[in-house]
């Protein structure tokens, strides 16, 4: 899929390039485009990119269920409840595992945003 988009921004660029040359009018889903409005269609879909998803990894062996999951990166000082707490978002890799294997990594408490109920 992300590349079926990447495709279809390099085609927009591509017919917005010529349209810059010349003043002609590009067909886009049943109507005809000026070189204004594909250009405000190409910011568009760049800016829509969605951003691929964070692996979220298993941390240890064996399984372990849903509600007794914790989340946590191997440079944080904390735990999390939820891998989509807003101080995991611009991380590269969540682990989850049990609040013990966190804590042997130095993770002994959870955090103050998506853990309020705790702490």
């Amino acid at each position: 899929m992300k590349s079926f988009r990447l495709l279809f921004l390099l085609l927009l660029c591509v017919l917005l390039s010529s349209c810059a040359q010349k003043e002609t009018l590009v067909e886009y889903d049943g109507r005809l485009l000026t070189k204004d409005e594909l250009a405000a269609l190409v910011s568009a879909a760049i800016e829509t990119e969605a951003e691929p998803p964070i692996p979220v990894v298993r941390f240890g062996e064996g399984e372990v269920e849903e509600e007794n999951r914790v989340y946590f990166t191997a440079g944080g000082s904390v735990w999390h409840t939820r891998p989509d707490c807003g101080h995991l978002s611009k991380k590269n890799t969540i682990y989850y595992g049990t609040r013990e294997e966190a804590a042997s990594l130095g993770k002994d408490r959870g955090c103050s945003s998506c853990n309020k109920e705790e702490n």
